[in-house]
């Protein structure tokens, strides 16, 4: 081997990377302790970006494409090492290839329950987990941030950094939302959408974008997952005011069975049906109530109504209907035509007194005595004229 075949043999003409392995985020290229020859060709595949490193420093970047490495597409390498007139002889520097893919449905969660402040419940613990997708977008600021001077860096070497991220952004946000327990349960994929949004700008400050983030489970303790259940049964009655008053009620009645199940109670089996019944009678009682406006009451809430008999069928109909739901009559008064004997008003058939100004509107003939009706011109017993 001659002498140019020794100092070739030092020298990299060939920089480039290949894998199938999905899971390595950014892989150190080994150069044997090689030097890069003058026109070496850097190959960049789909997927990949290369980043030049001198001494600590990042330098160039390079996207998918080949290049053949002068001074031309090392601006900022050339700049660091001072090659006024383009470079000549071997030089060093680490190079760092970053696989870009998205990296997809990587798992998180609590690693135990966490306290978080509800509205609701007051501070709970729960736990929660998911996935979430990501890939590299700042090639430079993932050096910095997370791979440093590691050979190869996989998602599994970065998912305890994201995931502690993903954690106290997760409970930051159930902090400063507001939001309940309950809302965040019933509500799962815009929780998630909140969430994210909040996690997002973790990533950003890792380099990395965040393109999906799933909550699939929350997990709280018994006793919140029944409430959970007691508010659902309850929710047509007005919310969480309701169920906080059913909880009163079930309390007081568990009281007043236990009060009248006393020896002092002296009735018994009986007492305690009493007692409980007269407990929830009147804790449904405050909880209709409370569902009122201020200065209503329960009669004024739905006023009775008087009930009137159909005069075709004689059903039982509502005052106030129109048509009778059993026939179909039409229920408005009819007008008899005939005016008041005194003032002259329009009387309603068969009407005995006018309802303006309260006369009397039956007579009676003038031969034979028969009671007649408002407007009857002829006696209809006698046949005299009125």
């Amino acid at each position: 081997m001659g002498l140019r075949d020794l100092i070739k043999g030092q020298l990299l003409d060939v920089i480039e990377y290949q894998t199938d392995d999905k899971r390595i985020l950014a892989h150190r290229f080994e150069n044997g302790g090689k030097q890069i020859m003058i026109g070496a060709q850097l190959t960049v595949r789909p997927g990949q970006i290369a980043v030049f490193i001198n001494e600590g420093e990042i330098a160039d970047v390079y996207t998918e494409g080949q290049y053949e490495l002068t001074t031309s597409n090392m601006p900022v390498l050339t700049k660091l090492k001072s090659w006024k007139y383009g470079f000549e002889s071997p030089f060093k520097v680490d190079i760092y290839f970053i696989l870009i893919d998205e990296k997809i449905q990587q798992p998180w969660g609590t690693p135990s329950k966490i306290p978080i402040k509800d509205p609701d419940f007051g501070i709970i613990r729960i736990g929660a987990n998911g996935y979430y997708s990501y890939k590299v977008d700042q090639p430079e600021l993932f050096i910095k941030t997370l791979v440093g001077t590691d050979s190869q860096f996989t998602v599994e070497e970065c998912r305890p950094h994201i995931n502690g991220k993903i954690v106290s952004s997760f409970t930051d946000y159930f902090s400063e939302s507001k939001v309940t327990y309950f809302d965040a349960y019933s509500n799962m994929d815009e929780f998630s959408e909140g969430v994210a949004g909040k996690i997002g700008e973790t990533f950003s400050g890792f380099g990395l974008s965040l393109s999906d983030f799933v909550v699939k489970e929350l997990r709280a303790p018994e006793n919140v997952e029944k409430a959970m259940d007691d508010r659902a049964a309850v929710g047509a009655m007005g919310g969480m005011g309701m169920y906080q008053a059913k909880v009163m009620t079930d309390a007081t009645a568990d009281a007043a069975v236990t009060m009248a199940g006393n020896e002092g109670g002296g009735m018994g089996p009986m007492g305690m049906q009493m007692g409980a019944g007269v407990a929830m009678g009147g804790m449904m009682g405050n909880m209709m109530g409370n569902n009122m406006q201020p200065g209503q009451t329960a009669q004024s809430t739905q006023e009775a109504k008087p009930i009137v008999q159909c005069p075709k069928c004689n059903g039982s109909v509502a005052g106030g209907t129109k048509f009778c739901p059993h026939c179909g009559n039409n229920m408005a008064p009819a007008v008899s035509g005939v005016s008041c004997v005194k003032c002259g008003m329009t009387l309603l058939a068969g009407a005995k007194f006018c309802p303006e100004c309260g006369t009397k509107q039956s007579a009676v003939c003038s031969q034979c005595g028969v009671e007649l009706t408002p407007g009857t011109k002829f006696c209809p017993d006698c046949g005299n004229k009125q």
